[in-house]
């Protein structure tokens, strides 16, 4: 179905692996890259138990789960993400780290290639400063909420120098699988993260306050 658009995921944890699923649930293939093949292959392992709920809930048959599995290639290496269309960043939300990956996934890149990331919290510009000039406007943010397999917000983030190309063609991917994309500015919390701040500080203030405790807060 999508043999000639392939997706590559920096990251087998629990957030890149389930954006790797969205992908591969929806006919892409799949190229999982993290630091060893180990983590790689236990990142993709996990998913079984992921779709074995997903067929219990109706949502996929054993069928979808073993096509959605076999589109998802685990790797430790670099050059596997050579011809992808797109790459997401989903590591450590640590900016030494990001800058260090996206650095090597750029060198092996295709110029049309679309990078993006999954952070929550670092700036899109000042992540996107780690690529190449002429990189930069093939670069955004692509924030996935946890479980992403499940979740259907994202918020695409374009930065100082992204293209509005770039921004078009992440929302209409995030649409094909099965997604609802928001566009949203390069600030610090995006709009979700923004949000739930305010009500974790509501939370404290009612707490001190005394209208409630800590279990009927957490309840309502």
């Amino acid at each position: 179905m999508c043999a000639e658009f392939k997706v590559g995921l920096l990251g087998a944890g629990m957030m890149g692996a389930e954006i790797a699923l969205s992908f591969a649930a929806s006919g892409y293939p799949v190229i999982m890259k993290d630091m060893s093949l180990e983590i790689a292959n236990r990142g993709k392992a996990r998913l079984d138990g992921i779709l074995d709920k997903a067929i219990r809930k109706g949502r996929c048959t054993a069928a979808d789960k073993e096509l959605a599995l076999t589109r998802i290639t685990p790797t430790d290496q670099y050059k596997e993400l050579g011809d992808a269309s797109l790459v997401i960043e989903a590591i450590v939300e640590d900016f030494n780290a990001k800058k260090e990956v996206l650095t090597e996934v750029e060198a092996v890149c295709t110029p049309d290639c679309v990078i993006a990331t999954n952070t929550s919290s670092i700036p899109i510009t000042k992540l996107a400063a780690c690529l190449g000039p002429e990189r930069r406007d093939k670069f955004a943010g692509a924030h996935f909420f946890s479980p992403a397999f499940v979740m259907q917000l994202v918020e695409i983030v374009p930065g100082l120098e992204t293209d509005e190309a770039t921004v078009t063609f992440l929302m209409d991917l995030c649409r094909k699988i099965g997604k609802t994309p928001i566009r949203v500015k390069d600030v610090t919390g995006f709009v979700v993260n923004r949000i739930l701040h305010a009500m974790w500080i509501e939370a404290c203030r009612l707490l001190e306050e005394g209208v409630a405790d800590p279990k009927d807060i957490d309840t309502g």
